[in-house]
């Protein structure tokens, strides 16, 4: 479905010969401009005509960008390890999937399911991640990025790239796609993970960065203990290697754990010391008498 933004049309009469161009722009559902040009030119000494059109498709800088971000995050480590469909499908074709397929899934629905576009966008990949069938109708992950053999091996490879970053509002105007951006003035990322609780399923204003490597992973961590980041200008940000905020999470853990065995502890032993006195308060109170001894009235 695509929206006129505008349309204008051109006539010039040569002698017998009409020549009428039109050229209309339409914005596309996924933000793209298509730019069409038709030139009809009609000799009507000759009663010939002919007609061209000439088509083109400008698409945002930022949609590139996720279109890229994408289709790299379908390929990478984190999401082919767990992606049962898509390892299935890399067994049989050598490796290759097919757009028609990847242009099926929801998130890259919502952006374009113009096989153009996505070629095109695929084309200013820089990561090397993925490799593009010499028909441009197929993709793969390049033969030179293996993917890990194992979950286990794949947790060992992300430890130490994974930040764990708190503070943001929870909120439903936080979204995935504002994350992706507000992280971006920051460098590259390989995947985010917006943390949810366990029950009610909603944000829960955390979230777990993978950078491309250690280094970066770190970089980030130490720039963000000498300017603190802020979401929105306002809200600072928590962020520690997420290695780190186990570690220190299991301390605490540890300690609540043992606040609470002690409290239990006493709670139990005031109970019980209140029981002693109250059965010793009601054993001195029933058959008592009372012996007064040396007592005279004057």
């Amino acid at each position: 479905m695509s929206d006129l933004i505008s349309s204008i049309e051109e006539t010039i009469v040569y002698g017998d010969i009409v020549t009428t161009t039109t050229k209309t722009k339409t914005m596309n559902r996924d933000h793209s401009v298509t730019t069409t040009t038709t030139v009809d030119k009609t000799d009507h000494a000759d009663e010939d005509n002919h007609t061209t059109t000439i088509s083109q498709i400008i698409t945002p800088p930022d949609l590139n960008q996720k279109i890229i971000r994408q289709i790299e995050y379908y390929f990478s480590d984190i999401n082919m390890v767990r992606d049962k469909f898509l390892k299935n499908e890399i067994t049989k074709d050598d490796g290759w999937i097919s757009l028609s397929i990847l242009t099926t899934f929801k998130r890259l629905q919502s952006l374009t399911t113009n096989f153009k576009i996505i070629i095109n966008a695929l084309k200013q990949s820089l990561s090397g991640l993925l490799q593009l069938h010499e028909t441009e109708y197929k993709i793969r992950r390049h033969p030179d990025r293996p993917l890990p053999n194992n979950q286990t091996d794949l947790e060992l490879t992300l430890r130490n790239r994974t930040v764990h970053v708190k503070g943001f509002p929870i909120t439903e105007d936080v979204t995935l796609d504002k994350l992706l951006e507000f992280f971006e003035n920051y460098g590259a990322t390989d995947n985010i993970q917006m943390k949810k609780e366990f029950k009610t399923k909603q944000f829960n204003g955390s979230v777990c960065v993978i950078f491309p490597n250690d280094e970066k992973a770190q970089e980030f961590v130490q720039y963000s203990k000498q300017t603190p980041i802020k979401y929105n200008n306002e809200l600072i940000l928590e962020c520690s290697l997420q290695i780190d905020y186990f570690k220190d999470k299991s301390i605490e853990l540890i300690t609540n754990e043992k606040q609470i065995k002690k409290d239990k502890k006493q709670q139990d032993l005031n109970k019980k010391t209140n029981e002693h006195l109250e059965k010793l308060n009601n054993e001195n109170l029933l058959g008592a008498l009372i012996h007064l001894a040396e007592f005279s009235c004057l």
